[in-house]
């Protein structure tokens, strides 16, 4: 990799914080800036960098990338969002105390304080798989 020509990766939010983590998923990388507003930005590899900006300002707390190219995020608050390759905004899963999830190709895992819930589709309801009480 060193003999390859190298791009630096630029943006002005990450002068200031630089990446505290990194997350794959088959054909993406994203990289989360943890701090008072927390960030997630997509890099490509060009170099460039794509703020994902409706997650700024929501604590993010947990990036969970999954199949085909779709990515959970968890905040602070255990809201879950999902994002998918060509979602213009990230979709707000309606389940409240999100304190872990999985990402398959087309659906979700989700644990609460509570129970297990599984999502198929994004359009389908959420199904309790478990109560943990």
């Amino acid at each position: 990799m060193s003999n390859t020509n190298r791009s630096e990766i630029k943006h002005p939010i990450l002068d200031r914080q630089p990446p505290s983590s990194l997350h794959a998923t088959e054909s993406r990388v994203l990289a989360l800036s943890k701090g008072a507003l927390g960030h997630v930005f997509e890099l490509d590899y060009k170099g460039s960098v794509t703020l994902v900006e409706d997650l700024e300002g929501l604590g993010v707390e947990t990036v969970v990338p999954g199949s085909a190219n779709r990515l959970g995020v968890i905040t602070e608050a255990g809201d879950a969002y999902m994002i998918n390759r060509r979602s213009l905004e990230p979709e707000l899963v309606e389940m409240e105390g999100v304190r872990c999830m999985g990402v398959g190709s087309k659906h979700e895992v989700l644990i609460t304080d509570e129970a297990v819930w599984v999502r198929g589709e994004s359009t389908s309801p959420s199904v309790k798989y478990a109560d943990l009480r």
